[in-house]
């Protein structure tokens, strides 16, 4: 399951990079993923449609129909329209929620950003978030897009998750690394 899983986020960022490169030649980078993420909209708020999506029993340019009909209400851009008459016509429309996510992970990084996220037992303060904020861009080089997150069971502490690093200074981090310790000392 999770090598089909890599093997889908592989393909999605293969055709997000295409899009991304051709909507920076033609300087459409904002528009394309403003439709995108109104496409992610339309296909997710309806579990119907996202179903027929993803059914691999319906013929796929009867999908990709389907789809392109319902798209174009929403009017998107013509660069939009191109690329999901290519996802449909290569049965890959299923996959356009990994394909939005990775445009946008595309675009971030093509901005200087990396997405963070701490997660700490109870709410940060605005300054503390700031704080940690600032200190992760000037480590990172990067503009941080910070998300909290609370989870109460690391009792204490700050995890911080910068794309696939992990910096665990939780207490309950701390107490799993005192338990195995102990455990192997005898």
């Amino acid at each position: 399951m999770a090598k089909k899983q890599f093997s889908k986020a592989l393909i999605a960022r293969r055709y997000a990079q295409a899009l991304f490169d051709l909507a920076h030649d033609g300087k459409k980078i904002e528009e394309v993923a403003k439709d995108l993420n109104a496409i992610d909209d339309i296909i997710y708020s309806s579990e119907e449609f996202s179903s027929v999506l993803q059914s691999p029993i319906l013929p796929k340019d009867q999908v990709a129909n389907a789809a392109l009909a319902i798209f174009a209400k929403i009017k998107i851009s013509e660069l939009t329209h191109k690329f999901c008459v290519v996802l449909g016509a290569n049965g890959r429309l299923s996959i356009m929620r990994e394909i939005v996510t990775a445009y946008d992970e595309i675009m971030s990084q093509s901005k200087g950003e990396v997405k963070a996220t701490v997660t700490s037992a109870k709410a940060l303060k605005k300054s503390e978030l700031k704080e940690i904020t600032s200190l992760l861009s000037k480590n990172t080089g990067k503009i941080v897009l910070l998300e909290e997150e609370v989870d109460d069971s690391i009792l204490g502490g700050l995890i911080v998750t910068i794309g696939s690093q992990m910096l665990d200074c939780s207490l309950s981090g701390k107490l799993e690394s005192t338990k195995l310790y102990l455990k192997n000392a005898s």
